[in-house]
């Protein structure tokens, strides 16, 4: 690329700030490197959209040569039946890019257009929802769980997957999304004693830390504020409701 007059032009045009640009005529296969080329040369981080999700890791397992830091921030996963459990791995996956972004723990993110546009946690809400836990820290074990719940943890009586916890006596196991094995925090009294990773299958501590991150599990966290407001919009709508008087009796439940 650096050889090639288009690609010499279009790099001065850059430096000029004569934005934006249009490329065309280039293959599919060229892309990736095309892309790598340029953020090289410009030594910044990057942000690639691409028409779809197969694109995007495609994209992200070519550009991890260069850039091991290519994280993939995917489109929400919508439920629209009555179902009683589902999947939010997708959900996950999300916060897990946001946290990186609002870090600046990343080298270029690759997402498609329903991604961008949709809503998500503001970062001020997401970093204000981050628990950080060192050794000594004073905490008291029903003041973690409380913020879990409101974070979209579900209390569970053995930790298996993302976005659960468990509590027994002075032991918190909760797996957040950021790390590939879950947690497990020890507590004398009030002050975090131990914290470590364990694996889900033994359920044994098989790594210790001295510090951890907790992040929210739902991109829905709404504060104190947030929740009067939607009682006082659905009593609204109650009120309107012109249906059949069983089904205004389900809303109220």
């Amino acid at each position: 690329f650096a050889k090639d007059k288009e690609y010499i032009a279009l790099t001065e045009s850059l430096r000029e700030k004569n934005t934006p640009r249009t490329v065309t005529g280039m293959c599919d296969s060229s892309r990736p490197f095309f892309a790598a080329s340029l953020l090289k040369e410009w030594v910044v981080k990057g942000l690639l959209v691409v028409p779809e999700e197969k694109d995007a890791y495609a994209m992200q397992k070519i550009l991890s040569v260069w850039f091991p830091r290519t994280l993939v921030y995917p489109s929400r996963d919508f439920v629209f039946e009555n179902v009683s459990a589902y999947s939010r791995e997708w959900e996950h996956e999300r916060l897990n890019v946001l946290k990186s972004v609002c870090d600046g723990n990343y080298d270029v993110i690759v997402t498609v257009p329903d991604a961008l546009m949709e809503y998500t946690v503001p970062a001020e809400v997401l970093k204000r929802n981050t628990i950080t836990l060192r050794l000594g820290d004073e905490l008291s074990v029903d003041d973690l769980c409380k913020r879990l719940e409101v974070m979209g943890y579900v209390r569970t009586d053995v930790v298996e997957g993302v976005g659960q916890y468990s509590l027994r006596g002075g032991i918190v196991d909760v797996f957040t999304p950021q790390y590939r094995e879950p947690l497990r925090i020890d507590f004398f009294g009030d002050e975090v004693d131990l914290i470590g990773f364990f694996d889900v299958l033994g359920q044994r501590t098989v790594d210790n830390a001295i510090s951890c991150e907790i992040i929210p599990c739902t991109e829905f966290i709404p504060d104190e504020e947030a929740y009067l407001r939607l009682e006082k919009e659905f009593v609204s709508l109650l009120k309107s409701f012109s249906g059949e008087e069983k089904y205004r009796d389900q809303l109220k439940l």
